[in-house]
């Protein structure tokens, strides 16, 4: 039966269920009730404690994107040229306040460029750091990172073959256990409209070509992609819902006349892109 079967089997058969399926299948048991729950909402039941908080200190002003949070603290790392430091609010005491713990460089000192507006990704115990601004240049950057938090030791991160060019203000967020996306984001002269998948098991980006330049002769680890795409902007929220990529909102730094009215919808499996209006 239904119920013998796999967590992901099931998963994948609820995807093919329209909204009146999924609610009637959550009246059939308690189990495959607490499946379309979390399938339709990401959650099964959230609970609301109140809580207190000890504000008093806080991290200095920085990009909210830098921030990622594992197994309910918060962890923000400042990556100042001198004294870096990762800020952590823990979530699950309850009195919350803000903790300092100094990051250990474990690279030549020569190596580490102090960077800021930077975009944050977890997988397990690590933070995966991209982009950003250069403190020292003022420009954009394509470093990335690797923060273990459990020795706060930071890592340059040097990946094999083809990577993402210097930008800011992108989305950068894990799909699954092994992979972040990134998307977007723009350097000094112009937004970008393009997707990398980042695989921290293999060490490598590949890089999904917005639609109207996948007509070119490309790359072999470069994919191309088809239907209505995203389009260029910065700062847009990425998501996964039924095992594909949404992106929602963002802005145009040097074009910002044009509204994005757009949900984009991607399948990595069919490489296309559907477009959904907002009303």
């Amino acid at each position: 039966g239904l119920l013998t079967m796999p967590i992901e089997t099931i998963d994948i058969i609820i995807d093919y269920l329209n909204a009146r399926d999924l609610q009637n299948l959550s009246k059939s048991c308690r189990q495959l009730r607490r499946a379309a729950r979390i399938f339709h909402f990401g959650v099964n039941s959230p609970i609301w404690k109140d809580i207190t908080n000890d504000l008093i200190i806080a991290p200095p002003i920085s990009n909210y994107r830098d921030g990622v949070l594992i197994e309910g603290k918060f962890y923000i790392a400042v990556l100042t040229e001198n004294a870096p430091m990762c800020w952590i609010l823990d979530f699950t005491q309850s009195t919350v306040s803000w903790m300092q713990v100094p990051i250990l460089i474990s690279m030549n000192r020569k190596e580490y460029h102090p960077i800021r507006s930077t975009a944050g990704a977890a997988i397990k115990n690590e933070i995966y750091m991209f982009g950003g601004e250069s403190i020292l240049t003022g420009q954009p950057t394509n470093i990335m990172y690797k923060l273990d938090i459990r020795t706060m030791n930071l890592c340059k991160v040097i990946v094999n073959g083809n990577y993402p060019t210097p930008r800011l203000m992108h989305s950068f967020d894990p799909v699954d256990s092994g992979h972040i996306i990134l998307f977007g984001g723009h350097t000094s002269i112009h937004d970008d409209d393009d997707m990398w998948v980042y695989d921290s098991c293999k060490n490598t980006w590949r890089k999904y070509l917005a639609p109207p330049s996948s007509r070119l002769c490309l790359p072999k680890d470069w994919i191309p992609t088809s239907g209505i795409g995203p389009g260029r902007r910065c700062g847009a929220a990425i998501f996964i819902m039924r095992r594909k990529i949404i992106i929602l909102g963002g802005s145009r730094k040097y074009n910002d006349t044009e509204k994005n009215e757009y949900m984009n919808i991607f399948c990595p499996v069919k490489k296309n892109w559907e477009r959904v209006q907002i009303d």
